[in-house]
């Protein structure tokens, strides 16, 4: 329902009616399943009312006080942003997405809308001419295990990758320093500012 709205749902009811296109060319018109038709026609002729189409997207479900206060601890003890905070819960058991964790620190007053964010990104191509003159890091998440990846700036190369339980800065160096085994030592890292990738820093130095 979420392709339609309520002048179509109007013009399949009364193509229905008319009997002069079947149910497939109708759903195909309007790109939707024949099943939708279906749903729509078993809707009108059970309650007399029209359809009325939902609103995109999943319905939000409420913040409680446990997720709140638990936000807010780890907010005080790591100080860090709903990004990084979720990858630290999540290394210790507990999962709450990082926008969710956004949405309390809005609410307690521990963190407010970047305007700049919020701005539409302009497309940034990588610009660096030689290989090994600027590698990219970064964790993420993938059927519950923590991946990271270097990735070399100019080449696009897959320098490193290593999939673990845990995002921490200790398997973040293992996988590099097998990544500068194989192809060199970067002159420079970029990362997303995170934890980890702040920890190796320290170490390289």
């Amino acid at each position: 329902m979420r392709k339609l709205n309520k002048n179509k749902v109007c013009w399949i009811l009364r193509e229905c009616k008319k009997g002069e296109l079947s149910k497939w060319q109708i759903a195909k018109q309007m790109r939707v399943s024949s099943r939708w038709v279906n749903r729509i026609l078993e809707f009108y002729d059970r309650t007399g009312n029209l359809p009325v189409p939902g609103k995109p997207g999943k319905t939000p479900v409420s913040v409680i006080k446990e997720e709140i206060e638990l936000v807010k601890s780890f907010k005080q003890e790591y100080g860090v942003g709903a990004t990084n905070l979720e990858r630290i819960m999540r290394s210790k058991g507990m999962h709450i997405p990082h926008n969710r964790i956004h949405k309390v620190l809005k609410m307690t007053g521990l963190a407010k809308n970047e305007k700049k964010k919020q701005e539409k990104r302009k497309w940034i191509r990588y610009e660096r001419r030689h290989s090994n003159s600027l590698w990219h890091v970064d964790w993420f998440e993938y059927n519950g295990l923590q991946i990271v990846a270097f990735l070399d700036d100019a080449s696009r190369l897959v320098t490193g990758v290593g999939v673990f339980d845990t995002a921490t800065a200790e398997n973040a160096v293992l996988v590099l320093n097998k990544a500068v085994l194989d192809f060199g030592v970067p002159r420079q890292l970029c990362s997303d500012w995170g934890i980890q990738d702040n920890t190796i820093k320290r170490k390289q130095s």
